[in-house]
This record gives structure tokens, C-alpha cells and sequence, in this order.
């Protein structure tokens, strides 16, 4: 796919809003546009993942498995959303297995090359890495709310966790 075509879908997305047509067009030149089933998995849990990926249209489900428990959903991501943010934060395993629950969109940008962008154009890393911080923050208060929501039922908590 062209990088012109790339750079539209990314411009459409909320993150990319923060960031200047540099930096778009360089993500733009790291990325592929893929389409993905419902029941597709993107990536699994524990597995080294070279990409990290913007959902465009769909949903995917973020599982954990959980001893005696089995694999749990723990979030449904939408639209604009980042997933396997992992790789280019230290090139960990993700920690979550990645379930296309809806039919999808993705932007798969190659890690090793978003951090080689980064590493080599300090303005360009900088909005990148303020971007996924908005991310991961947005992620973050999610998980919480769903936390709080699983406390309010009267369900135990996830891993054992029992409410005070």
C-alpha cells in the first residue's frame, strides 16, 4: 500500500492530532494497512511481537490467561486505540493475547523501525512517545473504571484479588 494511503487513514485517527506531517508521514513509511477477521488473533500473550498496531475500524478483545480461570477478557479496544505497545518500549513479550472480536483495520507499524526513527529525530520521538503516554494513561484509567465496576458487582477480582 502506497504511503499515501497509509498517511490518510493515519490522519484520521485522534492520535494523530498531536503530531506534526513529519512525523506522520515517517510513521506513514513504517506502516502496512491489514484487515482482520472476527476470531483473527493479532498477537498472543507472552510471544515477542516486532509490531505495535493503531486500530482503525473494529474491535479487539485484550485477554490474560489466568491459572484455573483459563483466558479472561480484560478490555475491548476501538477505534484509534494502540495495541502491542510493548515492542517499542523495551521490546518485551505483550502481555495480553489480542482477540479480533469484530471484523477490523489495523496500521501495523514495525517496531525496530519507529524506534530507530525515534532514537535518530528527538522531536519526532518526543511526540511520538507523548502520544502513546496519552495512550497508555487512557488505558490505564480504563482498566481502573472496569476494576472499579468488577468491585461494585460484588465479583471477586481479577488474580485472587479480594475487594476491602
Amino acid at each position: 500500500m502506497a504511503i499515501d494511503e497509509v498517511l490518510s487513514v493515519l490522519t484520521s485517527l485522534s492520535f494523530a492530532s498531536g503530531l506534526s506531517r513529519h512525523t506522520l508521514t515517517a510513521l506513514a513509511g513504517a506502516s502496512v494497512i491489514e484487515r482482520l477477521p472476527a476470531g483473527a488473533i493479532v498477537f498472543r500473550e507472552g510471544q515477542m511481537c516486532p509490531d505495535l498496531y493503531l486500530l482503525v475500524e473494529g474491535r479487539v478483545s485484550l485477554q490474560m490467561h489466568v491459572p484455573g480461570r483459563g483466558d479472561v477478557a480484560m478490555l475491548s479496544v476501538g477505534r484509534g486505540e494502540f495495541l502491542g505497545w510493548s515492542p517499542l518500549l523495551g521490546g518485551g513479550a505483550v502481555t495480553a493475547t489480542a482477540l479480533v472480536s469484530e471484523p477490523c483495520m489495523l496500521i501495523r507499524i514495525a517496531a525496530a523501525e519507529l524506534h530507530e526513527l525515534c532514537r535518530e529525530d528527538s522531536k519526532l520521538g518526543y511526540e511520538v512517545m507523548t502520544q502513546i503516554a496519552r495512550a497508555l494513561a487512557h488505558r490505564l484509567l480504563a482498566t481502573r473504571l472496569q476494576l472499579l465496576d468488577m468491585f461494585a458487582d460484588g465479583r471477586s477480582a481479577p488474580f485472587g484479588v479480594q475487594p476491602q
